[in-house]
């Protein structure tokens, strides 16, 4: 039977919201649900899933206008208290609604109200219930013979001290491992640990590509507890079910990747972030979270133990550890016995390259690293070679003319692509040949794509040229050099279908490929025992990007890559390519010396008044023309408060100044320490909301991470 009514706040998936703003509608039922609990509401013409977010007698909104409340979902229970506070953190530091923060972080199936059968019993609230199948723990067989090694010393200290804080609070550890010094292992002993405790442990990690690995070793040592998976790689269902699974409890264990770090867990008693300098953590749109930082203040919420493991910890991360916020645990030698790190090498580019063919053509790789490959193919082993482009090339060129292959909509140059790779015949050449073998132009920016010409547009030279190479061409000519190898490419395109970059893995992993091409996705994280090659080439366009992080970006994922080889007790060799071996980053590369690095880095920060010593927001936009973007954020800039120990720069183009026929700007604000930027935000961005026109998108990027 209906009683008096109450009025529910409830939060949607909706952009352009206030922080923490909910929206009131009608309960016509006695007993309110509880704060975190599903509903399903109207909105417009239709009907949405949101989450209760409080409740109250009355409501602001006349009588008429306010709707009812259609069902409560009861396919979950209410989330908890710690979650929710975690979304009310994010809402207020990043400057979005909570359903912004909440809603995308669940399965799509349990968004979409046609996936809930809703029942209406008579004076009862109707009930919505998932239509989809329950899930079922995949059974693991238990090995019982190699389940948990024999730690060593470093080891065992790392778990020694995150047991001495199980069940005391809060706590942060840095984990500072070489690379193959066993952090995995570490995570296991004390995921053990605080399941033995009755707590539930969250594994976060950077990419999609790492987390069956992990979640195989995890179910491997945990046989009877229940493992969720939770990536947006996975079919919408089993990400519905793996979600459903922690929030009824079933799941002790998450392993996932960013928006994992909202998981329903019940309990959490411990959370991992693997590979914690990694920037995919940080989201780069809709709202610019970093998974990381939440992955903290979620366990200083739970009253948990954080811990974040690298080989190359991000400067801040490094920082809070070096000042006392964090502890330091190190790994400093290699988890295999007689295992030690790789050699490295730097080859100067400047040399000039011997010809090949009759073509004059160089080699797709300087004359010490192709001759490292083959040395490494007689030995019976693998090799890696990373390159930072993927498709066939950067740019399409005539040298007759300098036309330049360039997208209508981007301030950017078309890349190359090979729809269908062939394989040249040795000492042959496959350049010139842009139009006759199937090749695309693609904008990496938009998407945009169209076949690459027959001759040049500008001039009708008929040799058109690829400028550079990506992983494709590098793949296509090394077969031609080492014609008997057994080569493979992983990258963005040649993972795309689902299950395609794990079965590479696996391929790897059994000794089926012989040298692997690969972009970042191959970098980091995997376990490769006969892998003793590493070759680095095309990397100096990162280290002279136009960006303050950009040293910090690869000295990383150098330290990353050259981290695959030699894991083993076979040794390892790295070879990296570049035209600028006197810069100090590759003494400290080749003496793998991290914190060389970091405290040169750090140095130069703190001069500079640069992160970690300071914290900056930027504010983007993307308007029709460049007087429109450039206009609203000078506007925006007369229109920001005062606040002591925060400046405004004056509006830049972006990077990238147009894309998909958009101008696009931003304009830096730095500040002192975080209070303070948040004390500009907070008051400055519901007037900058004001200010945009109809055709204009904006957002605040807090803590960006490229700038």
């Amino acid at each position: 039977m209906k009683s008096q009514s109450r009025v529910l706040q409830v939060v949607v998936d909706v952009p352009g919201l206030q922080v923490g703003q909910a929206f009131d509608f009608r309960w016509l039922w006695p007993d309110p649900p509880p704060v975190g609990t599903a509903v399903i509401v109207p909105w417009a013409s239709q009907r949405r899933v949101g989450f209760v977010w409080g409740a109250s007698a009355v409501s602001e909104v006349p009588p008429e206008r306010l709707r009812d409340v259609i069902a409560r979902i009861d396919s979950w229970p209410a989330l908890p208290e710690p979650l929710l506070a975690l979304a009310r953190f994010a809402s207020t530091y990043y400057h979005a609604s909570p359903g912004e923060i909440l809603l995308p972080s669940l399965p799509e199936p349990l968004r979409r109200v046609a996936s809930f059968e809703i029942a209406n019993p008579e004076g009862s609230v109707p009930q919505a219930r998932w239509a989809g199948r329950p899930r079922r723990a995949k059974p693991v067989a238990r090995s019982e013979s190699a389940r948990w090694p024999a730690l060593n010393a470093d080891q065992q200290r790392a778990v020694d001290w995150l047991g001495t804080r199980a069940g005391r609070g809060f706590a942060a550890a840095l984990l500072f491992g070489v690379t193959g010094s066993g952090k995995t292992e570490v995570y296991l002993h004390a995921v053990r640990q605080t399941l033995d405790a009755g707590r539930d442990v969250l594994l976060l990690v950077p990419e999609i590509a790492l987390t069956e690995g992990l979640a195989r070793r995890v179910r491997e040592r945990f046989p009877e507890t229940d493992v969720a998976v939770m990536t947006s790689g996975l079919a919408d269902g089993a990400r519905a079910q793996a979600w459903l699974a922690a929030a009824h409890g079933q799941a002790r264990i998450v392993v996932g990747t960013r928006s994992a770090v909202f998981a329903p867990l019940r309990a959490p008693g411990l959370i991992i972030v693997d590979e914690e300098h990694d920037a995919s953590y940080k989201q780069q749109d809709g709202v610019r979270l970093q998974a990381r930082d939440l992955a903290v203040m979620r366990a200083h919420l739970a009253g948990c133990p954080v811990l974040l493991g690298s080989a190359t910890p991000s400067l801040e991360s490094w920082n809070n550890a070096q000042s006392g916020r964090y502890a330091l645990l190190r790994l400093p030698n290699r988890a295999v016995a007689g295992a030690r790190l790789p050699k490295l090498r730097v080859i100067d580019l400047r040399a000039p390259r011997r010809p090949r063919g009759s073509a004059a053509q160089a080699d797709p790789v300087s004359p010490p690293l192709l001759d490292a490959l083959r040395a490494c193919l007689a030995a019976g082993q693998q090799s890696l070679l990373f390159a930072n482009r993927r498709g066939w090339a950067p740019a399409l060129a005539c040298d007759a003319c300098g036309w330049v292959a360039d997208c209508d909509q981007c301030s950017a140059h078309f890349a190359l692509h090979r729809a269908r790779l062939f394989r040249p015949q040795a000492g042959k050449s496959s350049a010139g040949r842009s139009n006759a073998l199937g090749y695309t132009l693609i904008c990496h920016h938009c998407s945009a794509h169209r076949p690459a010409p027959a001759a040049c547009p500008a001039c009708g030279n008929p040799d058109l040229l690829p400028k550079g190479q990506g992983t494709q061409k590098i793949e296509a000519e090394l077969a031609g050099v080492l014609p008997d190898a057994r080569i493979a490419r992983m990258d963005r395109d040649s993972t795309r279908r689902r299950g395609s970059g794990a079965a590479l893995l696996a391929d790897m992993d059994a000794g089926a490929i012989d040298v692997l091409v690969g972009t970042q996705m191959v970098a980091k994280g995997h376990d490769f025992p006969r892998l003793t090659l590493v070759g680095v080439t095309g990397t100096d366009s990162l280290l002279v990007a136009p960006d303050f992080r950009a040293e910090e970006r690869l000295f990383a994922l150098l330290m990353q890559v050259a981290g695959r080889a030699g894991r083993a007790t076979d040794p390892g060799e790295v070879l990296v390519e570049t035209r600028l071996p006197q810069h100090p980053l590759f003494a400290e590369l080749l003496a793998q010396d991290y914190e060389a690095a970091a405290a040169r880095l750090l140095a130069e920060r703190e001069a500079l008044n640069l992160p970690p010593y300071s914290t900056l927001g930027v504010l983007r936009v993307a308007a029709p023309s460049d007087a429109q973007a450039q206009g609203f954020l000078d506007q925006a800039r007369e229109a920001a408060p005062a606040v002591a120990g925060v400046r405004i720069y004056h509006p830049v183009p972006a990077g990238v100044p147009r894309v998909a026929n958009q101008a696009r700007w931003q304009m830096l604000i730095e500040a002192g320490t975080r209070s303070q930027l948040q004390s500009l935000l907070g008051p400055w961005l519901p007037q900058v909301a004001a200010l945009a026109a109809a055709r204009l998108r904006w957002h605040i990027d807090v803590d960006p991470i490229e700038v």
